[in-house]
Formats: C-alpha cells, structure tokens, sequence
C-alpha cells in the first residue's frame, strides 16, 4: 500500500492535482500501521491527511478516512480514540448524507466494543447485528459480509459454531466473482474453519 500512496503523493505533486495530496498522506500512514512498521508516525500521517482533506473534497471522503482511521487506531488497541473517531465518522456521514457509510460505522463500533473484553460483548453483538441490517436494507452485499464476518467470529468465540455457519454460508455464498478481495478470502476462511470445527463436533 505504501508505494502506491507514495507514486499518488508524487503525481499529484507533479501534475497539479493539490486534492489528492491529503489521501495519499493518509493512506502512507495507513500503510505504515498496518505493517506496524512506525504506528505513531502512521497514526500522526493519517491524521494529518484526514485534516487537510477538510479543504480538499467533500464529506463522503472524509466519511471514509475516518472509517479507515477508527480501523486503524483498533488495530493497535486505541480503542476509545477509535470510538471517538467513529462518532466523528457518524455526524460526517448524517451531515452529508453519506448513508452507504452507516453499516461500516456501526461494525467498526462493535469490532470495538468488542475489544474492551467481555463487557462489550453484547453491545458488539447487537451492533454487528444492525450493521448486518443496514447493509441489507441499502442492498450492499460487500458490506453485509464484513459485518456477518465480524458476528461469526464473535459467535465463534462464543462457541455458537452452528449460527455463525447458518450466518456465512449463504452471504459467502451468494458471490460470483471477487474471491481474491481480503474480505471474501477473510469470510472463506472462516467458513472453512467453522465447517472444519462442525465435522469434528461430536
């Protein structure tokens, strides 16, 4: 990823295009957290492209990076920074009416109840659940999969083996094409453990 942000950094310098100089920014420090290569200097890059982005285009984007920034801080255990942020991603989005956000948002919030330990359980249940919904009801199947993903692990967790398999398989299912993208090769995965597990239950 970090090339890539690095060569759109470096042409839109060159060519003028002044807009795409805040994502680019953003995504570098993406980048550098993801592969926990320099976590601070990521999370201060990505917050510093979230921040001129304000000047550079409209909310949806900015909507998306703080989707992108919550994931991020979860990943490295900024769990309330991450809540703030997808709070932030909330009035963003109901502002500037950027509703296909509005799924990922409550499954981010859940992923990070679900980090503070068995207290956020039900709350990350039941926010999985709604973002399952709401994908549902705006027809995003890419988005009803990484929300019914992040329910079955729960529930894998929970050793609700069974309910996470009836959950997977049919929205795994339902895909044609794109089972090279993370999130079809995450929900493979799973369902594949999950039926693994099933077979060797008594």
């Amino acid at each position: 990823m970090a090339p890539k942000a690095r060569e759109l950094q470096a042409l839109s310098e060159e060519n003028g295009f002044p807009s795409f100089g805040p994502f680019s920014k953003f995504f570098v420090g993406c980048a550098l957290v993801a592969e926990r290569r320099s976590i601070e200097d990521g999370l201060s890059l990505m917050r510093e492209g979230l921040e001129a982005q304000r000047y550079a285009g409209p909310n949806v984007n900015r909507a998306v990076l703080l989707a992108t920034l919550a994931d991020s801080l979860n990943q490295v255990g900024e769990i309330e920074a991450g809540l703030v942020t997808v709070q932030r991603g909330f009035d963003i989005a109901e502002v500037g009416e950027v509703r296909y956000m509005h799924a990922e948002l409550l499954r981010l919030q859940g992923e990070l109840s679900r980090a503070q330990g068995p207290a956020g359980a039900a709350a990350a249940m039941s926010l999985f659940r709604d973002a399952i919904d709401v994908a549902c009801l705006q027809g995003s199947r890419s988005l009803q999969l990484r929300a019914s993903v992040s329910l079955g692990r729960l529930w894998l967790a929970e050793n609700r083996r069974e309910e996470a398999l009836a959950l997977l398989r049919p929205i795994y299912g339902s895909f044609a094409d794109g089972f090279n993208t993370l999130d079809l090769r995450e929900a493979k995965a799973l369902v594949d453990d999950l039926a693994r597990i099933d077979v060797r239950a008594p």
